[in-house]
């Protein structure tokens, strides 16, 4: 699980539960040949193994291959391209209002949740980097094609 984890952009450390029955699980298998203190330790610590179990449970069912790529392949669009777009001043308003929504559903403690949600504004970022790279490689062409006969 902390794999899947681990795989998503922008480091992220494990959920306090997780890394709480992490800790544990530890501790009881030190103690397993020993019964009666590995029973009293499991006592002692049910609430965490059950909460840390819970959270395990779900974050194996929701974080799957395809939501780690769907929440990766978001943050290379608000990084790279949202990013490059905004350093050269072309994004417009609903432009800017749609990477805004993206980094902050990209803070989120979980961003793989709803990670559909996005699409559009994904779209619409990715058609504007699209568009601006062709503009700037026909400035690129004309400046070039004048530039040599004059």
């Amino acid at each position: 699980m902390l794999t899947r984890l681990n795989r998503l952009p922008r480091v992220r450390e494990a959920p306090a539960d997780l890394v709480r029955l992490g800790d544990v699980l530890e501790q009881c298998v030190r103690k397993s040949r020993q019964t009666r203190p590995a029973v009293m330790l499991v006592k002692q610590n049910l609430d965490v193994l059950r909460e840390g179990m819970r959270l395990l449970n779900l974050y194996d069912a929701e974080l799957m291959p395809n939501a780690v790529q769907a929440v990766r392949a978001a943050a290379d669009v608000s990084e790279h391209k949202a990013g490059q777009l905004r350093a050269v001043g072309a994004l417009t308003s609903d432009e800017q209002a749609a990477a805004s929504r993206i980094e902050s559903h990209l803070a989120v403690e979980r961003p793989w949740r709803e990670i559909a949600a996005l699409e559009d504004d994904l779209r619409l970022i990715c058609v504007a980097y699209e568009a601006e790279r062709r503009r700037l490689l026909e400035r690129q062409e004309q400046e070039g094609s004048t530039g040599g006969l004059g």
